[in-house]
């Protein structure tokens, strides 16, 4: 699950931006895991969908669903995939844990983690040596890529639209706006109520899932969502087939 936060009961799980999220996939991959359940599609109700949203201001996000195809793809194929475009990635709150919010009803508690993140990431997947820059407001934040790869940059959580640039001997090669307004702490969200989710985007393009890759969805009747369960074997029928025919013996056996 990329992030947990728990409006209706108060509970906060802080999953710092995209880091949880990309701290479980690789302990996927590290323990060589047979089947990954990624929960959840769509519990809007624990902010813990992957799916790409849109908000009440008609804004979009797809960062924790872009960043999912990279990491199922790498242990569905056991290879880290090799990055041959450049993509940016950011996360953050519209506002930090702390802003106005007269409609909350309720303070909300800390779950496992014992501090909070008011930060914005900016994860960077780089094909060559590159310069991060973010600009919000009148701050401007620079950092050196040393060389291709993934890396995580942090900046503290403020007011405006972050506008993310990355340059490569002195050649713009993307910019990308936050779609999210972040809203200062002493004013909060219009409605009064705190927002903690982490909304994401990303300039890479929609992926659909290769047929290589066996997947589906099922329900889940306990938190009524819905969970991405991804399959190493070749078809899941297979799996069932020795099951279903110990079933079909030991009927015969009875009757």
């Amino acid at each position: 699950m990329p992030q947990t936060y728990k409006p209706k009961d108060c509970i906060l799980y802080d999953s710092y931006n995209s880091l949880a999220y990309r701290n479980a996939w690789m302990s996927t991959l590290q323990t060589n895991a047979d089947i990954v359940h990624v929960a959840t599609w769509n519990d809007f109700s624990e902010s813990g969908q992957l799916q790409p949203i849109t908000d009440l201001q008609n804004t979009t996000g797809n960062g924790f669903y872009d960043l999912t195809a990279y990491y199922a793809h790498w242990w569905r194929t056991g290879l880290q995939p090799t990055i041959i475009r450049d993509v940016v990635y950011y996360f953050y709150r519209k506002e930090a844990t702390n802003a106005y919010a007269p409609n909350m009803g309720c303070n909300f508690t800390m779950g496992i983690s014992q501090s909070v993140s008011n930060q914005i990431e900016v994860l960077t997947f780089t094909t060559d040596q590159s310069i991060l820059t973010i600009i919000i407001e009148n701050s401007n934040y620079t950092f050196m890529i040393n060389s291709s790869g993934i890396n995580s940059f942090f900046i503290p959580l403020q007011a405006g639209k972050p506008n993310i640039q990355l340059w490569r001997n002195g050649i713009n090669i993307i910019t990308v706006e936050g779609n999210h307004e972040i809203y200062a702490t002493n004013v909060g969200l219009p409605n009064g109520v705190l927002d903690l989710t982490y909304w994401s985007g990303s300039t890479a393009s929609f992926i659909t899932p290769s047929k290589s890759v066996n997947t589906y969805t099922s329900s889940n009747r306990n938190v009524g969502s819905s969970i991405v369960a991804i399959s190493k074997c070749s078809t899941h029928v297979n799996m069932f087939i020795p099951y279903l025919l110990f079933v079909f013996i030991a009927i015969l056996l009875i009757f």
